[in-house]
Order: structure tokens, then C-alpha cells, then sequence
């Protein structure tokens, strides 16, 4: 019998999670159990997120944090599961396992809950992916004045310490399980899928089956940012997130494919 291998989709809302979740679903990986989160405004192909896991976070979020509407917390450090919440979670694992031998889900707010998904599965690899702050700043905004849905609306100043806190996180990832975890920026992946699609593969030794990448994609959503005010560029650049994303781009795997 094969070994059940999991993998995971993570990163900042708005950097390309979606995009990788289809992909991967087209190249053969299992990313949901029938009940997928449709589409909505700046995702009008869907989301590609598996509700079960979605609403887990979602949950466990608005419990620490009861003003996040479930995606907007700032954390600094790793978040835990309550008993209750774990136990939904190692039933999703337990469900999924005697289903599939090859599986995973998408949901951004996995990258303030991998020490526990960590601990549920010991082998469990991330994919995350990664997109300039300014870029997206300006497609969260834009998002939120499109969309009539009061969960959507966020401010700049809170996307700002969003993309901040999403990202460190990849970092913290990415230092602690080295092995497990890939990291690729937005821009680096649509130009070079194929290879980024065989370093998934080879790395993580999971049978999927390359799938070209545009024939999924759009690119209008991955636009750089024109409409992002000049002081927000100026305090991006004498912030913090200057050095994050100098360190994204060290780590990327990317970095290997072109050198910078």
C-alpha cells in the first residue's frame, strides 16, 4: 500500500494561493472533499479553498482575535488549536487519509497554524508563494471597494501589518523545516512553472502530472500596483518590509532557477 503524502498551499491572501491550488488540483493533486468556497469578487474563478479547513482557521481565528472577521490577525508568533478545534482537525486528516493517497489543501491562514498541522503530520510539505507588499496592498483594497461582503473590507494601514505578519511566518517556516517547505514568489512561478511544477515534484517525491500553467491562469491578477499612494510606497520602503522581502527572495527556491 502507498504511503498517504500531504501537502499544503500557504502564504499572504492575495499572492497567488488560488492560483497554485488549481494548478496543483489539475496536476493530479486532491485538494478538496466536494465542498469547495466559490467564487467571489478578485477571485471570479473560485478560491480553491476546501470549506472544512477554510472554517477550521476561520474559527480558531475568531476566537483569539474576535474582530479578525477570520483572516485578519496580526500575530507575531505561531497560533494553537483549542482541544475542540484540534480534534476537527485530526478527524479532516483521518477522513482524508482513507480517501486519498495523495492530497492537500489551500488556505492562507495555514501559515499561522503550521506548528500544529506540523505536529498532526509529521510529513506534511508546504508550497507557499509570495508577492510584493505594494502589489498586494493595492489588489486588497481593491478588493474590498468591489466586494459588498463586509468580511472582505480591510484598510491599507491592517493590509500592510497583514502582508507583514503573513510573511514572517513564511520565513519561521521556512528556517524550521527547511526540507518540507518551497517557497516561490508570484512572478518567478508564472514565468518558470515548469520547473517550478518539477521542483514539487522531485522534492516532495509526489506522482502528479505537469499541467502548463497558463492555461489556468489570468494574468490582469497579478498586475503590479499603480494605484498604491506614494507615501504608502515610501513608508513600505523605510519599514520593516523591505528586509522581508529581502529574505523572501533569498529563500525562494526560485532563486536557484534565476539567479539574482
Amino acid at each position: 500500500m502507498n504511503s498517504v503524502k500531504v501537502l499544503s498551499i500557504t502564504g499572504m491572501h492575495r499572492s497567488g494561493t488560488s492560483l497554485v491550488s488549481s494548478w496543483m488540483e489539475r496536476c493530479g493533486l486532491a485538494t478538496n472533499d466536494g465542498d469547495l468556497y466559490g467564487p467571489a469578487a478578485g477571485n471570479l474563478k473560485g478560491h480553491f479553498e476546501d470549506r472544512e479547513f477554510v472554517d477550521l482557521h476561520a474559527e480558531a481565528l475568531k476566537r483569539m482575535f474576535p474582530r479578525s472577521k477570520g483572516w485578519i490577525a496580526k500575530p507575531n508568533q505561531q497560533l494553537d488549536f483549542t482541544p475542540d478545534l484540534r480534534a476537527r482537525a485530526r478527524a479532516l486528516i483521518e477522513k482524508r487519509n482513507k480517501t486519498y493517497t495523495l492530497w492537500g489543501w489551500k488556505d492562507p491562514r495555514t501559515i499561522l497554524f503550521y506548528e500544529e498541522w506540523k505536529r498532526l503530520i509529521p510529513d506534511l510539505k508546504f508550497v507557499c508563494t509570495w508577492r510584493p507588499c505594494l502589489d498586494v496592498l493595492d489588489s486588497l483594497v481593491r478588493r474590498s471597494r468591489a466586494s459588498d461582503n463586509a468580511v472582505m473590507k480591510i484598510s491599507r494601514p491592517d493590509a500592510l501589518k497583514l502582508w507583514v505578519a503573513y510573511n514572517k511566518q513564511i520565513i519561521f517556516l521556512k528556517k524550521c523545516w527547511p526540507k518540507d517547505t518551497l517557497i516561490f514568489s508570484v512572478k518567478e512561478l508564472i514565468r518558470e512553472d515548469q520547473r517550478v511544477f518539477e521542483l514539487i515534484r522531485n522534492t516532495f517525491d509526489m506522482r502528479l502530472t505537469y499541467i502548463p500553467l497558463a492555461d489556468l491562469l489570468e494574468p490582469t491578477l497579478f498586475k503590479s500596483s499603480l494605484h498604491t499612494t506614494n507615501i504608502m510606497s515610501l513608508f513600505c520602503r523605510l519599514s520593516e518590509v523591505h528586509s522581508i522581502e529581502t529574505e523572501l527572495i533569498q529563500l525562494s527556491e526560485t532563486v536557484m532557477i534565476h539567479p539574482r
